[in-house]
């Protein structure tokens, strides 16, 4: 049971990193169109 509650706090923090990093990598494509 113990290493489940573990498993779902790394969870909860790789879900609430998600939105971040998608939210980055969308400011870098327009800051960047072309791809460059």
């Amino acid at each position: 049971m113990e290493e489940q509650l573990r498993w779902s706090k790394r969870q909860a923090k790789a879900i609430s990193w998600y939105p971040f990093m998608l939210l980055l990598f969308f400011d870098f494509q327009s800051w960047y169109p072309d791809g460059a």
